[in-house]
């Protein structure tokens, strides 16, 4: 009988060590029914798939409409945050053309007022000259009215206006 389970060529002593992993026959036996049944209780569900999928159906039309709504949402969405994005490039152009001018007017500006150390000094210089200018003119009246400064006689009579009669 243990020739049978065993089979013939079977080495009895490596058998019986316990790291053989070997199996008897009923056991193997009892494996390959448990397998059997599993293959089984698989196909027996295949063909109730299709009564699974007709079941299910209304539940898989509802969150396939949920979806689509979600997509159609969701578009909307990036198509205002597309055009937001347009606004906001035109704004950025805008802003960024005005910032142009703007550093231009500066500059414009800091040159003038680069130039008023330089004006100012000239002036300075200018207001100088026609000081000098004005003190030399009141000198040549002040010389002129004393040269013609009328003349007069201790009565009181000018001694020019007698030289013109």
């Amino acid at each position: 009988a243990l020739h049978r389970e065993i089979g013939e060529e079977a080495d009895l002593e490596k058998l019986l060590s316990s790291e053989s992993g070997w199996k008897g026959r009923a056991e193997q036996i009892t494996l390959l029914k448990s397998k059997l049944k599993e293959g089984q209780r698989i196909s027996s569900y295949s063909h109730t798939s299709e009564q699974l999928t007709q079941l299910a159906r209304p539940a898989i039309e509802t969150r396939t409409g949920q979806r689509i709504r979600e997509i159609e949402l969701l578009q909307s969405e990036v198509e205002t945050i597309k055009e937001e994005l347009a606004d906001y490039k035109f704004k950025a152009e805008r802003l960024n053309v005005k910032n142009g001018f703007l550093k231009a007017e500066v500059e414009t500006w800091k040159d003038k007022v680069r130039k008023v150390p330089d004006k100012s000094e000239s002036d300075d210089k200018l207001i100088d000259l026609l000081k000098r200018e004005l003190n030399r003119m009141q000198d040549v009246i002040a010389k002129n009215n004393l040269k013609n400064k009328p003349k007069m006689t201790s009565e009181g009579v000018n001694i020019n206006d007698i030289n013109n009669y």
